[in-house]
């Protein structure tokens, strides 16, 4: 049957020591609002050993229109869906808790929802990954729409990327 996996191996299993990610409502000091999804990065550290500095830019950041993990639940239901999320410089560790004010008058966030994710691909021009919110669950696979001309190997802030989520 299509779509159905080949064999119970064949469904991606939560890690036993996962990383973490979050979806945070981000709203503007002028009122506008945006989802900011922030993921755990594999090199980040052991995970045996957390980071223990909250203030170390560890978390790879989309700003997005969508939440993402309505995305998924959208996923589930068509098979797929595709969206498009802004990459951000990285974030700090603490976003992954905190909600509050920003400092620099930059607005607010509200954490949404909390996951976890296990990666499969982590590199500058591409990644892939599984990732857990309560009961939802998707692949989503994601590629910059243009590659700098001058460095097309290092992450760009703000370059808008393609996110391809698919069902399991």
């Amino acid at each position: 049957m299509p779509g159905c996996p080949q064999s119970p191996a064949d469904i991606p299993t939560k890690p036993a020591d996962p990383l973490q990610t979050v979806v945070l409502c981000h709203r503007l000091p002028q009122g506008q609002s945006h989802f900011d999804w922030l993921i755990e990065q594999p090199s980040t550290h052991p995970p045996t050993n957390p980071p223990t500095n909250p203030d170390a830019r560890v978390l790879m950041a989309f700003r997005m229109d969508d939440q993402i993990d309505l995305l998924c639940l959208h996923a589930s239901a068509s098979n797929q869906t595709r969206t498009t999320g802004l990459r951000l410089p990285d974030h700090r560790q603490l976003y992954l808790d905190y909600q509050g004010p920003i400092s620099g008058d930059r607005g607010s966030v509200r954490r949404l929802n909390r996951g976890t994710v296990r990666w499969i691909t982590h590199s500058p021009d591409r990644i892939e990954l599984v990732v857990w919110f309560d009961s939802i669950s998707c692949q989503i696979r994601g590629q910059p729409l243009t590659q700098p001309a001058d460095s097309p190997r290092e992450p760009v802030p703000a370059l808008p990327w393609e996110l391809t989520l698919v069902a399991l």
